[in-house]
């Protein structure tokens, strides 16, 4: 469990360098730990970040594309900053790792909520503009648009937590994340091959 959550810090935090020193006696660890050396270290740095994190996930996974997406930005009044890592896999489920304040949210949260509302309209303003989706065609829904989608979304803020600066958190998070998404995504074509897996799947769901 220690472990897990130093090497899951040291994801979120690009670049720092975390190591945990074991020097339990043989007889005190775990039978498939005990054959290592005493002191043993783990070591923990990952300059890629979130992206690394997404990699890690994916590792046995066939995505769609190889390069992982990544966009961060700082809020106008710097009390806040976002940051996205996703891929896009050949599975039919998602994995959702959000955290705020490096802590993570595993019920969600407005980051998360803007994350999701700003990619379903970031791939259907895409779909429209390309003639992906026809003009009778139905909108794409967010449980369609994450499908297949690991990702880690990263929020860190100076917020109370009184429903004002809630309100503007969430208002934040939605319009930094349409706004990168939308940059970010059709610059490198990547709505382009993950719509392409995703109008797959669709069509295997209606055939």
């Amino acid at each position: 469990m220690l472990q897990k959550r130093l090497r899951e810090q040291a994801f979120l935090n690009a670049g720092v360098h975390i190591q945990l020193t074991d020097e339990r006696p043989a007889g005190d660890r775990p039978e498939s730990e005990r054959d290592r050396e005493i002191p043993y270290q783990n070591n923990y740095c990952y300059e890629g970040g979130i992206s690394s994190f997404v990699e890690h996930i994916n590792a046995s996974k066939d995505v769609l594309h190889p390069d992982v997406i990544h966009f961060s930005a700082v809020a106008e009044d710097e009390n806040s900053t976002a940051e996205v890592a996703l891929q896009y896999t050949d599975t039919y489920q998602e994995q959702i790792f959000s955290f705020a304040n490096n802590i993570r949210t595993t019920d969600g949260g407005t980051h998360e909520d803007g994350f999701k509302r700003a990619l379903t309209r970031v791939m259907n303003d895409y779909a429209r503009k390309y003639n992906i989706l026809k003009e009778n065609d139905k909108n794409l829904v967010t449980k369609l648009t994450v499908d297949g989608e690991d990702y880690s979304v990263s929020h860190v803020d100076g917020y109370t937590g009184g429903v004002d600066d809630i309100r503007a958190a969430k208002t934040y998070g939605e319009e930094y994340l349409d706004n990168e998404a939308t940059f970010y995504l059709t610059k490198g074509g990547y709505i382009a091959a993950a719509g392409e897996g995703q109008t797959v799947r669709r069509d295997a769901r209606h055939g």
